[in-house]
């Protein structure tokens, strides 16, 4: 009887977390087509272009223009794409020589065409930090939601059975378990990381 009771309560457990495995999975691929557009790796440059552009307009941050130029100058896809739009934008208004002087500088080069402008995102042979910001920050919040909302759901691993949240979501996003987890654990040392990968562009030597 003990034996029987315990295998209808597993059986009734288990019914629990597949209903809510097919309710988390249902709602993340309705929701899926407006993701796969705002996870893209232009969309993420767009975000990154968006900032420089906006410290470049208002002066504010800890980045000044010379930082953004020397950015620009060596290979920052986003950074060269805010001086385009901020340089075209001052022509446009007659503002060009009120422009500081090392941006008024980095345009001379790309019009002499001593500079060439760099691509619109970075290459494959590049570090992905940048391209795949928004795809990663999506997934770790994914992640957390689901465990937020349902606490049985284990996070990263299976558990007694369970499909993990790093399952469900990578499935939903054809990206493997192994991959989501690796994502999810990078983003603890997301600050540290983008930092460095920022200092290979500002320790370089101007062209």
């Amino acid at each position: 009887m003990a034996r029987r009771k315990a295998r209808t309560a597993r059986g009734e457990l288990a019914k629990v977390a597949k209903g809510e495995e097919f309710f988390i999975e249902t709602n993340i691929l309705l929701w899926r087509p407006e993701y796969e557009v705002l996870i893209t790796a232009e969309a993420s440059n767009e975000d990154f272009r968006r900032d420089f552009l906006h410290r470049l307009q208002t002066g504010t941050g800890a980045l000044d223009a010379a930082g953004i130029v020397h950015f620009a100058e060596n290979g920052h896809p986003p950074a060269a794409a805010a001086l385009d739009d901020f340089i075209h934008l001052a022509m446009e208004e007659s503002r060009f020589d009120d422009l500081p002087v090392s941006v008024r500088n980095y345009a001379r080069k790309v019009w002499s065409h001593r500079h060439p402008l760099p691509p619109l995102r970075y290459p494959s042979t590049a570090p992905q930090i940048i391209n795949n910001f928004k795809r990663d920050l999506l997934i770790t919040r994914l992640i957390d939601r689901i465990c937020e909302r349902w606490p049985s759901v284990p996070r990263l691993y299976p558990t007694k059975g369970r499909r993990s949240a790093a399952a469900l979501v990578g499935g939903c996003l054809e990206i493997s378990e192994s991959q989501v987890r690796k994502i999810y654990l990078a983003r603890r040392d997301f600050a540290a990381t983008f930092t460095r990968f920022m200092d290979t562009y500002r320790l370089l030597s101007s062209p």
